[in-house]
């Protein structure tokens, strides 16, 4: 029988379809994370359409229709939102966490996304994700 574990990379037995994507930012914790929070850094990588204040129990709908609710916050650490994008291949809605961590005075930003539909949709999820932390990296001066 032929191992197919490379076309079921991302797939667990509790959550569908997940992906994670980190990489080491050389700004100060505080200093992404309010950036990321800012209409700006929101529009970057969940769109356009969501207005500050970032509150735990808001619900939320962009302008493409994509809607959810922001489950988890904690400050200058990490959150939980659900995404329901409006694509007939999500029977549920998404939940993305992201973190950042703070290591001396360069922070991690780390993206995790899960409950994804397809494998085809993860690496989708996947290249947003990297160029999201393009897009951060070159507003924080990185690139």
């Amino acid at each position: 029988m032929k191992n197919n574990r490379e076309n079921t990379t991302g797939l667990t037995r509790d959550t569908g379809w997940q992906i994670g994507v980190r990489r080491t930012i050389l700004v100060p914790a505080a200093i992404l994370w309010d950036f990321i929070l800012s209409k700006q850094g929101l529009t970057i990588w969940l769109g356009t359409g969501l207005d500050t204040p970032f509150l735990e129990g808001k619900e939320y709908q962009l302008t493409d229709g994509t809607t959810g609710k922001i489950r988890v916050y904690q400050p200058g650490s990490h959150f939980r939102i659900s995404r329901n994008p409006p694509d007939p291949s999500y029977d549920r809605p998404s939940l993305i966490q992201l973190r950042i961590l703070a290591v001396d005075d360069k922070s991690i930003l780390v993206f995790h996304e899960e409950h994804l539909p397809t494998g085809e949709e993860r690496q989708r999820r996947k290249t947003h994700y990297l160029g999201v932390i393009d897009k951060i990296m070159v507003e924080m001066g990185q690139k």
